[in-house]
C-alpha cells in the first residue's frame, strides 16, 4: 500500500508473470478491503498504461518505466529542497 498525505491509500501488485488477470483479483480484494477507488498492477510486460479490472480502477504501469518516473519525481523534490 502507498499512503501519502491527503490522499486515499493505493494498493499496488507487483507480478514478474505474463498472465496479468490471475493478479487482479488479489489486488481488488485488497482495494475493497482498505476502501481504496484505485489500485496500480506493475510488471515486466509492454511499456502500455492499460486501465484494466472492475471500471478501469487499476493501472498497469512497465516496472522499470514506473521506477524511473519514481526516481526523478524524488529527483525534482529533492532539487526544490536544495533551493530553500
Amino acid at each position: 500500500l502507498l499512503a501519502l498525505p491527503g490522499r486515499s491509500l493505493l494498493p499496488i501488485e507487483v507480478t514478474a508473470g505474463r498472465d496479468l488477470r490471475k493478479r487482479l483479483s488479489n489486488l481488488e480484494r485488497c482495494m475493497a478491503r482498505v476502501g481504496a477507488p484505485r489500485g496500480l498492477l506493475l510488471g515486466g510486460g509492454p511499456t502500455v498504461h492499460d486501465e484494466m479490472g472492475t471500471n478501469g480502477s487499476i493501472s498497469f504501469w512497465n516496472l522499470p518505466e514506473f521506477l524511473w518516473i519514481l526516481g526523478a519525481c524524488e529527483r525534482a523534490q529533492a532539487h526544490g529542497r536544495q533551493r530553500e
